[in-house]
């Protein structure tokens, strides 16, 4: 598993494509600001992309760098069963988390 948490507000690359093997999960929490980035755009592509709520995420997370129709799934989904998270061991999987808190608290519970 990664984590990215960063705190600056630009695009920030810390994570590229070639450091990623097959299996991770990351968790890109960092930036959260429109034109804010940690993600290499390639990392995005590399996997399954989660996120707590599109609109928001498409304003302020590492999908702000693609195309508007980017295929992401919203986690309450994937918690639902109405649809698959990681389906087999060595799939990348990737939240790109912009801290909707409400969701959050939601999924906690």
């Amino acid at each position: 598993m990664i984590t990215t948490c960063t705190a600056d507000k630009a695009n920030a690359t810390i994570l590229t494509a070639d450091l990623i093997r097959p299996g991770v999960h990351i968790n890109a929490i960092g930036g959260d600001c429109p034109g804010t980035t940690e993600l290499d755009a390639a990392v995005l592509e590399l996997g399954s992309v989660f996120v707590e709520y599109t609109p928001q995420t498409r304003i302020e997370g590492e999908i702000q760098q693609m195309p508007a129709d980017f295929a992401v799934t919203e986690f309450w989904k994937v918690l639902d069963g109405l649809a698959p998270g990681r389906t087999i061991r060595e799939q990348i999987t990737i939240f790109d988390s912009v801290g909707f808190a409400i969701e959050d608290f939601a999924a906690l519970r």
